[in-house]
């Protein structure tokens, strides 16, 4: 930590945001945060988003979309187009377009109005 801005940051905003009491704590809590046991349960269209350079999150979109079995849209943002980073912070009216852009094709989105009901599958 003492070396790495970017190591010594993710810890200390992890134990504040998980109230954690120290390092060892806040590790512990993060194993609460899965997905594992109800991904398969996930019925709506799913749309999974990856950054390549995202240093938090690394191969954990793949695992996600691999483990889908609802209607599903994997995205990989490219350092050639300027949003590899976490939440594409480096470009984010990309990240909208290509987000709104789901949205409009899975709603099939019409001028603004719904073109279909999802028949309460979300």
């Amino acid at each position: 930590m003492e070396n790495s801005t970017a190591l010594r940051w993710t810890i200390e905003n992890g134990i504040w945001t998980f109230g954690a009491s120290g390092i060892a704590d806040f590790l512990e809590k993060t194993k609460q945060h899965t997905i594992k046991d109800v991904v398969q349960q996930i019925q709506c269209p799913s749309l999974v988003l990856e950054g390549a350079g995202d240093m938090f999150f690394v191969n954990q979109p793949a695992k996600v979309y691999d483990n889908l079995k609802a209607p599903k849209t994997f995205f990989a943002f490219t350092s050639e187009d300027g949003a590899e980073n976490h939440c594409q912070s480096g470009a984010l009216s990309y990240l909208h377009e290509v987000v709104f852009n789901w949205l409009d094709e899975t709603l099939e989105l019409h001028d603004g109005y719904l073109g279909h009901e999802l028949g309460g599958q979300c």
